[in-house]
């Protein structure tokens, strides 16, 4: 199963979605591109959400704050979403914990894009520790990796 559809067999209890750091927003404009219909919340750089046609799809995106810090601190991380999407290629997430409100181990799913070799380096291991009998990992090619989990 591609990425795509992951994300989109994912989202169905609250049909909401959080991107985390997504690189160029790569990941949610494939989704977007592909997928017709979500909540979708990003934490991270907005400047690429701009050139996006939102007009074209029937998607709800709201772009929260440029960090889970800033985020937390201002209250948007306070109801369950059907999954959570972190790009750790780039930064490395800390306070994942701040996601607590985000997160039902029992609906929400999770992707952690890594790279290889550092999926364990992490100084804040929220998710991960809450899900570690389940943790999968897909996809590992030479640099990348994504760790996996579906409820």
């Amino acid at each position: 199963m591609d990425l795509n559809s992951f994300i989109f067999n994912s989202i169905n209890t609250t049909n909401k979605a959080l991107f985390v750091y997504d690189t160029d927003n790569e990941v949610l404009n494939n989704f977007i591109e592909n997928t017709p219909v979500a909540q979708l919340l990003v934490i991270g750089d907005n400047s690429n959400l701009q050139e996006i046609p939102f007009n074209k799809f029937k998607h709800s995106i709201t772009h929260l704050d440029n960090s889970i810090e800033e985020a937390y601190l201002d209250h948007s991380l306070n109801s369950p979403v059907d999954l959570i999407y972190i790009d750790a290629t780039v930064v490395t997430p800390n306070n994942l914990s701040m996601l607590s409100d985000c997160f039902d181990k029992n609906t929400t799913s999770f992707i952690l894009k890594f790279q290889k070799g550092r999926a364990q380096s992490y100084s804040s291991n929220y998710l991960l520790n809450q899900v570690k009998e389940d943790i999968v990992v897909h996809h590992i090619n030479e640099n990348i990796g994504y760790v996996i989990y579906v409820p």
